[in-house]
């Protein structure tokens, strides 16, 4: 999976060039797991914004309150 998780990277990183500030997690480290898992679990484009709802309410559990990612 390596070239697709370095094509991932490249790519989010190539979208943060050319701003003169940028939320690192928001377009960094929160979508390249995500993207990687969703590969990993066959899980289609058009279906990964739900995705990303879902693991966003369980990895905010019943105690911890998440603003949802942009």
């Amino acid at each position: 999976m390596r070239p697709r998780i370095d094509q991932l990277a490249d790519g989010l990183l190539d979208a943060m060039g050319g701003h003169e500030t940028v939320d690192l997690i928001q377009a960094y480290a929160w979508p390249l797991p995500l993207q990687v898992m969703c590969d990993l679990l066959g899980i289609p484009a058009d279906s990964r914004e739900a995705f990303r709802t879902w693991t966003t309410i369980v990895t905010a559990g019943p105690t911890r309150h998440h603003e949802r990612p942009a």
